[in-house]
C-alpha cells in the first residue's frame, strides 16, 4: 500500500519514473535530479514527524507573518531573506508574487476555516524563490516542482523544457 501523503506530492512519482527513461538526456537528467530531491524531502518529512518542535516556527504575535527568501539559482535553502511581513514591494516580481500568494494562503485558511495560518498556531509562512536543483551532471537547473518539507513551502512553476530564467516563475 502507498505510504505517501497526497498533500505532499505534487508530481506523482510514476511521472518522474517515466521521464527518467526518456530518450532525451536533458529530460532524463532533470527527472533523476527530481527523484533524488524527492527522496531527500521524504527523509525530511520523516524527521519532521519524529521531531515536530524543531520544524515550523510560529510568528511572535500569531498573526500573518510572511518571509520570502531568494535562493539565487542554487539549492541552498532557504536562501537570503528578500522580503518579510510589512515590507514594501521589491524590484523582483517573483519575490512579490511569493509574498502576495502566501498572504492569499493565510487569508484562505483564516476566512474559510477560521485558522491562524496553516497550523492554526500562527505558523510563519516562509517561501523560497529562484530555487534550482542539480541535474545528474552537477549543473544547476531551475526547479520544476513544488513541495512542502515540513519547514517551508516551495512552489516552483516553469515550462518543462525551459532553461531560460525569464520563463521560470517560482514562489
Amino acid at each position: 500500500m502507498c505510504q505517501r501523503d497526497p498533500r505532499q506530492c505534487i508530481i506523482p512519482p510514476y511521472i518522474n519514473e517515466r521521464l527518467a527513461k526518456s530518450d532525451d538526456p536533458a529530460v532524463r537528467s532533470r527527472a533523476v535530479a527530481n527523484m533524488q530531491a524527492a527522496a531527500t524531502m521524504r527523509a525530511m518529512r520523516v524527521m519532521s514527524q519524529a521531531m515536530p518542535s524543531l520544524m515550523a516556527s510560529a510568528s511572535a504575535g500569531k498573526t500573518k507573518n510572511r518571509q520570502v527568501f531568494d535562493a539565487k539559482g542554487k539549492d541552498l535553502l532557504p536562501g537570503t531573506l528578500a522580503r518579510s511581513e510589512g515590507q514594501a514591494k521589491t524590484a523582483d516580481k517573483t519575490v512579490n508574487e511569493a509574498y502576495d500568494f502566501s498572504g492569499d494562503t493565510y487569508d484562505f485558511y483564516d476566512q474559510l476555516f477560521g485558522r491562524n495560518s496553516l497550523d492554526n498556531a500562527g505558523m510563519t509562512l516562509s517561501s523560497s524563490v529562484h530555487v534550482a536543483e542539480t541535474d545528474d551532471t552537477g549543473a544547476f537547473v531551475p526547479m520544476n516542482n513544488a513541495f512542502w518539507n515540513g519547514e517551508q513551502r516551495r512552489t516552483v512553476m516553469a515550462t518543462a523544457q525551459s532553461s531560460d530564467p525569464s520563463q521560470v516563475r517560482s514562489t
